[in-house]
């Protein structure tokens, strides 16, 4: 059962995958608010049943501009990722040709990335990938170090095969960044 196995994990990421439903919507509320203390990742699908009031300090949320403006209601540019991650205190992930991460107090740019990311896919390795490193370190390192890893990831399969690869040649190259720095 989903609740019995949330009660056993460290970390949680809703929204790929997830289907647009008044089910779903409920079931993103019920997760934000009955399980401040866990660190839940909110991506794609989530954020099209997500009420910003429902976020907390354990939050990553992970939109691209369309998602930011729905959620936020205000444009998606650096200065409003700082300003909403202090207002909902979370963590804000603004993808983009540029990533913005914020805590609220400090604003981080990535510039690691290439439009190859585009790709349907691409956003749910980032979200999983910030979700596994949240499971045991801190939510901004975490975000920080995820957008750092996948857009280096894409920028070296953009070096081999230009923008001609997928999400899961993106999980790949990850795994071998990922052997080599050990």
């Amino acid at each position: 059962e989903l609740w019995k196995t949330i009660d056993l994990v460290d970390a949680i990421l809703i929204g790929p995958g997830l289907e647009e439903s008044r089910e779903n919507r409920k079931l993103v509320e019920k997760i934000l608010k009955k399980y401040p203390e866990k660190k839940t990742i909110v991506d794609a699908t989530a954020f099209w049943h997500l009420d910003p009031l429902w976020l907390h300090s354990n939050c990553i949320v992970t939109p691209h501009s369309r998602e930011f403006e729905n959620t936020f209601k205000c444009a998606p540019t650096p200065e409003n990722v700082l300003k909403m991650a202090k207002y909902y205190q979370c963590i804000v992930v603004l993808k983009g040709q540029y990533d913005y991460v914020s805590d609220g107090k400090v604003l981080f740019e990535n510039r690691t990335g290439n439009v190859g990311m585009t790709k349907g896919g691409t956003g749910d390795v980032l979200a999983g990938l910030i979700t596994g490193l949240s499971a045991t370190n801190d939510l901004l390192t975490s975000a920080q170090a995820g957008v750092y890893l996948n857009g280096l990831a894409g920028d070296k399969l953009s070096e081999k095969f230009g923008t001609f690869y997928n999400a899961e040649d993106l999980v790949g190259e990850l795994a071998v960044i990922v052997s080599q720095s050990l």
